[in-house]
């Protein structure tokens, strides 16, 4: 995003929630946002805006908010793995587009899926918990290898001797 772009957004923020924003906040913004893709953070903004919540949104949670769109949640994604386990059994190969989903079948494994009821609530449960653990680990560390990246860009790095 351009800082232009940022100042526009922010100008909305400030507009919707009435509050002030201070130059180095402004700043942080703009530094957060710079990779990001202007549709994507307008409609994050706009949709916290809508939501109706009463307290202005920190980057971070616009940011949250842009790498989460479209993700299915927890209950969605076990709706994904039933539809599969119908489609494959449990001697296929499963397959799935969301690649949190197929973390989250490894790590409960699909022969455990597979001989589960259906209706379960329990192994449901199980499989969001996993699910929402796999997503927010691979959150995680989108965000640190961005500000890595950022942080360390166009630098060079000394190099560490051989341990002599």
């Amino acid at each position: 995003m351009k800082e232009s772009e940022v100042l526009e957004l922010l100008a909305r923020l400030q507009a919707a929630y009435r509050e002030q924003i201070s130059t180095p906040e402004r700043n942080l913004w703009a530094d957060l946002l710079a990779d990001a893709e202007v549709p994507a953070v307008f409609g994050a903004v706009e949709a916290r805006i809508r939501s109706g919540d009463p307290f202005m949104p920190k980057v971070g949670e616009i940011l949250a908010a842009i790498r989460t769109a479209g993700r299915p949640n927890g209950a969605e994604a076990w709706a994904v793995v039933l539809a599969e386990v119908r489609r494959v059994g449990y001697s296929g190969q499963p397959s799935f587009a969301e690649p949190g989903i197929e973390r989250a079948v490894e790590l409960m494994g699909w022969h455990r899926i597979c001989n589960s009821d259906e209706g379960s609530p329990f192994e449901a449960r199980d499989f969001e918990r996993i699910y929402a653990g796999v997503v927010e680990s691979a959150d995680r560390r989108a965000a640190f290898e961005s500000g890595f990246s950022r942080a360390f860009a166009g630098r060079e790095l000394p190099e560490l001797g051989g341990g002599e």
